[in-house]
């Protein structure tokens, strides 16, 4: 509900897709949720949208609500 609150309609939540066998969390734990929808094969970054979570290129510029490691 917080974030719903923001005027920026997608964050990333550090949430990726890679290898193509499965979502993981940044922190390398395995996303056990609900499915992730997705309308491109090159959308490998999850973001949350208002009132639910969407597959996205990780080229967007949305803003971030975790952390994120320097590379």
């Amino acid at each position: 509900d917080l974030f719903k609150s923001f005027q920026t309609d997608c964050f990333w939540i550090g949430l990726k897709n890679s290898t193509g066998s499965g979502w993981i969390w940044e922190d390398g734990s395995v996303f056990n949720g609900t499915k992730i929808p997705s309308n491109s094969p090159v959308q490998h970054c999850a973001v949350l949208m208002k009132d639910h979570v969407q597959a996205s290129s990780c080229e967007v510029p949305f803003p971030w609500i975790c952390e994120k490691s320097l590379r």
